[in-house]
């Protein structure tokens, strides 16, 4: 009886060190999540007071602009990012779309950062439209857009089908 007593109570010493070592990993998973929340609203903090610094309209754009690259940035390290472009995007626009994990563009639809005139008269080049800049053929073979559209519709449909297919766990 007593050899069987000493076996329960290292059944239970054991069950109690268990606890012990899961209460640890949960604790550790829990603060390690503390560390990255904080470490994307210490992000989030630096990007907004910017935003407060600015005072006339143009550095407030920037400031916005910025916040906006930001926000991506750190979002699409935690997160599957997909961005649809239904029409033009140029600029800043562009540049948050190119930040996103996949990029689904429509047909005869451009992705440029600045545009073929103002090209044609920085470069003394000829190009004749946005397409040939930031069309889907170019864009491809540079493995910037993944998947093409051919309307609204389909778009919207490869957004979901990317999201079923997606194994890219969120974890914010």
């Amino acid at each position: 009886n007593k050899n069987i007593l000493e076996e329960q109570v290292k059944d239970v010493k054991n069950e109690n060190i268990l606890e012990e070592q899961v209460k640890d990993v949960e604790n550790k998973n829990i603060l390690e999540e503390q560390v990255k929340m904080h470490k994307i609203y210490s992000h989030k903090q630096q990007s907004e007071n910017i935003f407060i610094k600015s005072t006339d309209n143009f550095s407030k754009f920037l400031s916005y602009s910025s916040l906006s690259v930001s926000s991506t940035i750190s979002l699409s390290k935690y997160c599957f990012t997909i961005s649809l472009i239904l029409n033009h995007s140029i600029g800043i626009g562009a540049y948050l779309n190119i930040l996103q994990k996949r990029i689904i563009l429509n047909n005869n639809s451009f992705l440029l950062l600045t545009g073929y005139k103002s090209l044609n008269k920085l470069l003394n080049t000829n190009y004749k439209n946005n397409l040939q800049l930031g069309g889907y053929n170019v864009l491809k073979n540079e493995g910037t857009v993944h998947r093409r559209s051919v309307n609204s519709y389909h778009g919207i449909k490869e957004v979901f089908l990317w999201m079923i297919y997606s194994t890219f766990d969120c974890k914010t």
